[in-house]
């Protein structure tokens, strides 16, 4: 080690300064990487010979960060790209979902909303081949105008319509004809504004004239609306069951003149055949049917009290008395409130309602016993709805 020290003492400052980054440079290959602190030293001692190796070091030390930058930034853009991909997949997913739902429930106008949900589809598929970054916003934000929106709209309308909000529910419906301007979005329009300015009798006149110049299955839409507003329920029972109108207008309507025309048992049959074919609203409107005239006080009380608490109160006036003079119809309560609503209901379809239940509550038509079936097809609905049969009223009280 001494001859060694002294020779390279003996050099001249140049050999030895090269000397010295060349032993730097075998540290540096055995692990100990000099920081960028120590180029700088360096040159700052010998700046005029140092400067070779302080650029060498530094423009290695850039490779490798921007080198590094480089991986992340591709990592990063591998990872957007893959979120984008799943979210073009989740959204063409839900829109066959909803496309298959509403084939299956049999929902007027279907063909229109397929065809909303075929034009998301068909953009996120485009989407992917031609413009991965932005895919997945650009199918979210098409799914959320063409199929979300309207869908609210129309919900929203709907929950005004049973309020009888009819001026909120027509507005709410030219949002929703706006966004979806399908035939059938522009019918319920036609019928909501008519009942918002005229009221019922508005409402009839718009059916008639859709009964004159609609399409086949528009006319014959309208020719069940109208017999229900007349509560003509053998008319309402024929034309629902002639296949001219759609499964979720004619099946609820079928299953409630059943049981207006005191046919219980067919009512409780035929709900039990439909129940899997009904949308989660319609649903919950038949079990009111049935409850109501099988005289189920306290399966009614929750229903209008929960999944059906939208409902004006007429309407839910009327079940309730309907409920009570089912399971009793002697009581006193019931029969009070149907002559209420009979004389001072604001439609002429819930006074032609009270009346006719009230007159044959009044005449002592009884229902008949109800056979085994049917009472497992009750059983088995009142569990569903977490549900134990209610005391009769006259009990009650």
């Amino acid at each position: 080690m001494a001859p060694m020290a002294g020779r390279r003492r003996g050099l001249p400052r140049a050999v030895s300064i090269r000397f010295t980054a060349g032993e730097r440079r075998g540290q540096e290959g055995k692990g100990g990487a000099p920081s960028a602190l120590d180029d700088l030293g360096f040159a700052f001692f010998r700046p005029h010979l140092a400067l070779p190796f302080v650029l060498h070091a530094n423009r290695a030390q850039t490779l490798r960060a921007w080198g590094g930058k480089t991986l992340d930034a591709s990592k990063q853009g591998a990872g957007v790209m893959a979120i984008q991909s799943v979210v073009v997949v989740g959204v063409i997913s839900v829109c066959g979902t909803i496309a298959a739902s509403m084939t299956r429930h049999g929902l007027p106008g279907r063909w229109g909303w397929i065809g909303a949900n075929a034009v998301v589809v068909v953009v996120g598929i485009l989407a992917l081949a031609f413009a991965l970054d932005w895919a997945g916003w650009l199918t979210a934000a098409l799914f959320a105008l063409l199929v979300v929106s309207p869908l609210a709209l129309l919900d929203r309308a709907r929950v005004a319509a049973q309020r009888g909000q009819w001026q909120k529910a027509a507005r709410l419906q030219v949002w929703a004809v706006l966004l979806h301007p399908s035939s059938w979005a522009r019918i319920g329009l036609r019928l909501r504004r008519a009942r918002s300015i005229a009221g019922p009798a508005g409402y009839v006149a718009a059916l008639g004239r859709i009964e004159a110049t609609g399409s086949g299955r528009q006319k014959a839409f309208a020719r069940l609306m109208l017999a229900q507003e007349r509560r003509d329920w053998d008319g309402v029972l024929v034309l629902a069951r002639a296949r001219g109108v759609d499964y979720a207008e004619a099946k609820p309507r079928e299953i409630r003149a059943l049981g207006e025309l005191g046919h219980l048992e067919e009512m409780v049959q035929t709900y039990a055949e439909a129940e899997k074919w009904l949308l989660p609203q319609l649903r919950q409107e038949c079990r009111l049917f049935v409850f109501a005239f099988m005289g189920l006080t306290g399966a009614v009380q929750q229903l209008l009290g929960a999944a059906l608490s939208a409902m004006d109160d007429e309407a839910k006036a009327y079940w309730s008395a309907v409920a009570r003079l089912g399971a009793d119809r002697h009581d006193e309560v019931g029969r009070a409130t149907l002559l209420r609503l009979a004389e001072t209901g604001t439609s002429e379809g819930v006074r032609r309602s009270a009346a006719q239940h009230l007159q044959r509550a009044v005449a002592g038509e009884a229902p008949a016993s109800s056979s085994e079936e049917t009472e497992r097809i009750v059983e088995r609905m009142l569990q569903g709805s977490a549900l134990a049969r209610a005391p009769s009223p006259s009990t009650a009280l």
